[in-house]
Parts: C-alpha cells; sequence; structure tokens
C-alpha cells in the first residue's frame, strides 16, 4: 500500500561573490555579473574609487529593509505611498561598531499601530537585519 507522497524539501540556495584584490586598501567584486570597487577614501590611504565596505554594508541592510517593509506592508494591506531609509554606523575612537541605526520615513495614511507592526515584521525577516546580533539595530519610525 502506498502512502502519502512525501513532502519534497526545498532546495537549498547559495549567493556567490567572487572578491580580488586590486590594492592594499582597495578590493573588486563580482556577482552575477554586476562589478563593484570597494575602496578607502584618500584620507585613510585608499584612492576613493569606490564606497568602503562597511559603506556596501549599509546598502544591503536599508535596501534589504527597504524591500521587506515593502512586502509586509502589503501583505498587511498597509498602504505605503513613499519609503526612505537612513542607514547609520557609528565607530568607537578604536574602530569598534558602537550603534546601528534604521531610520524610516514612511509616508502614508495608515495607522502608526499598522506601520510600527510592519517595521517590527520587516525588521526580524530582512536577510540581513538577522545576521546582525550585537550591537542591535535601533529602529526609527517617522510618519511623512
Amino acid at each position: 500500500m502506498a502512502g502519502a507522497p512525501r513532502p519534497v524539501a526545498p532546495m537549498p540556495s547559495t549567493e556567490t561573490v567572487h572578491i580580488v584584490s586590486t590594492a592594499p586598501k582597495q578590493a573588486r567584486a563580482t556577482v552575477r555579473g554586476f562589478t563593484f570597487v570597494s575602496d578607502k577614501p584618500v584620507e585613510k590611504g585608499g584612492a576613493d574609487e569606490g564606497p568602503m565596505p562597511s559603506e556596501f554594508f549599509l546598502v544591503a541592510l536599508g535596501t534589504c529593509m527597504s524591500m521587506t517593509f515593502r512586502r509586509i506592508a502589503e501583505a498587511r494591506r498597509v498602504p505605503v505611498e513613499g519609503l526612505d531609509l537612513t542607514a547609520e554606523m557609528d565607530f568607537s575612537d578604536q574602530g569598534d561598531v558602537t550603534a546601528l541605526r534604521l531610520v524610516a520615513r514612511v509616508k502614508t495614511p495608515a495607522e502608526r499601530k499598522d506601520v510600527e507592526k510592519v517595521f517590527d515584521i520587516a525588521s526580524r525577516h530582512c536577510t540581513v537585519a538577522k545576521l546582525v546580533a550585537e550591537p542591535p539595530i535601533q529602529k526609527v519610525l517617522e510618519i511623512v
């Protein structure tokens, strides 16, 4: 007697970025045919030919949160007329990260509590935000 079909497990996926060191304070990253240069500013010994790695991290965090926020808002039927995010990272004098902030400015007719719920859910589901354990991301929500 044949049993019920076994559920098929989703295939694991891998995202890969290839990095080549091009100078002591510079690297070139390639992903899916896109090429990015990461460099330090001149005052930090680089040639200032691209964002620093920490700035790329902030780009990844902010864009991930933006896309996740919009997806969650749509699923929860919370209207978003405009979304502007700023990702910030503070450093100590020793170069340690002391704070991460995401400031979301949302243009919406929705109630604040509904937008706060979307922001909270998005921060728990954004892949990049989930990678960050310490310091915790400070979330600031502004309804405009």
